[in-house]
């Protein structure tokens, strides 16, 4: 990073910093920084070497960030490696918290250009699989790229569920026949037959090679505020697919548009802010399972439950529950929205994923406008 200046942190998250640079010849650039450990397992190593991959196969995308160059320097234990790439003005995070108003030519340009992106990705067999609003760069003239892919995966293309990508370390669930139940389980490796070899205590360790359709992940990468019901409750194989980045665009495109507040006089201008449609954070995100039960009813969601305490304690809570159709819960959030968004955003948010549309689907509808 010797040939840069002017370093400046513009944000962090799960998979690590970003920072802006000034390159000498002027040009500013914003670059990634993920550390981990020299001896680190492979599965770090390999969620960096995923990311890196990813970025260079979406680099003629003109809808995803493209990268410049990856590098790497090495401090006492610790390895940084750095992706650079494109300098943006903001991401759509900050816009909608900001009091920038935002007409609806504003909401379909932002939102074609997110398609766009994630047509693209869905084409070439990756799901984004965080889609969200702070993972959207967006510059002055209102184009947008997509960014940080570090949980994205491949797919096969056209399935609703992903391929799941396991390193050695991953904590995972697998199925016991013999005893027909599914036990807590370590990853050890990954097998020339593509089995798993998997490890698990009782008694003493229990050491296996079992097929992946045994197999169930622990880790929910989409952020909670923007991912579907089967992937929120984790009890269906494979919950990464290409149906969950587009339940994520209705959340997205959901929170573009304002909420408005009732005026105490008619003369008084009509006051709006903006937030997430499900406005939830760590210490109270247990109230998404509501939110859920709200819009799809008990009966669906415990269709996604295969443990019978948790579904019952749900059944219990599910008793006080408002029951509304995800459309009626939007409504309720007193967003005013064009019938045809309304569609997209309804149907992308069907609680069966193989209801929910295609990107290509996506952009008919969002081109009927234009």
């Amino acid at each position: 990073m010797s040939a840069s200046s002017g370093l400046l942190e513009l944000g962090n998250g799960a998979f690590g910093k970003v920072f802006r640079v000034i390159e000498t010849d002027g040009t500013e650039c914003a670059i990634k920084c993920q550390t981990i450990d020299i001896n680190t397992t492979d599965r770090d190593k390999n969620i960096i070497k995923r990311e890196f991959e990813i970025l260079t196969l979406c680099k003629n995308c003109p809808q995803i960030i493209g990268i410049i160059e990856m590098f790497y320097e090495d401090i006492g234990n610790k390895r940084h490696i750095y992706f650079k790439t494109l300098r943006m003005g903001c991401n759509l995070h900050q816009i909608l918290k900001s009091d920038q108003v935002l007409t609806n030519d504003h909401i379909i340009r932002f939102f074609r250009q997110i398609v766009e992106a994630v047509k693209y990705l869905h084409s070439i067999g990756i799901v984004h699989r965080d889609l969200k609003p702070s993972n959207i760069l967006v510059n002055s003239d209102c184009t947008t790229k997509l960014c940080d892919f570090g949980a994205s995966t491949r797919i096969k293309k056209g399935t609703i569920f992903a391929e799941i990508s396991l390193f050695p370390g991953d904590y995972v669930m697998v199925y016991c026949p013999e005893r027909g139940i599914w036990k807590d389980a370590g990853i050890k490796g990954k097998n020339r037959d593509n089995t798993y070899t998997i490890q698990y205590y009782k008694s003493k360790k229990i050491e296996m090679n079992v097929t992946v359709d045994r197999i169930r992940y622990y880790q929910r990468y989409t952020t909670i505020t923007h991912c579907s019901p089967e992937q929120y409750f984790l009890e269906l194989e494979y919950v990464t697919g290409e149906k969950n980045d587009i339940y994520s665009l209705g959340v997205i495109l959901a929170s573009l548009y304002p909420i408005y507040l009732e005026s105490e006089t008619e003369s008084e201008p009509q006051k709006w802010y903006r937030e997430n449609l499900f406005p939830l954070n760590k210490s109270n995100e247990h109230m998404y399972t509501n939110m859920l039960i709200k819009m799809y009813g008990f009966e669906n969601i415990s269709t996604l439950i295969e443990d019978e305490s948790r579904k019952e304690e749900i059944r219990i809570n599910a008793l006080a529950v408002e029951k509304l159709d995800v459309r009626n819960y939007i409504l309720a959030t007193k967003r005013v929205i064009p019938p045809i968004m309304m569609e997209i955003i309804v149907s992308s948010m069907e609680f069966k994923p193989e209801l929910r549309p295609t990107v290509e689907q996506i952009l008919t509808m969002v081109d009927s406008i234009t």
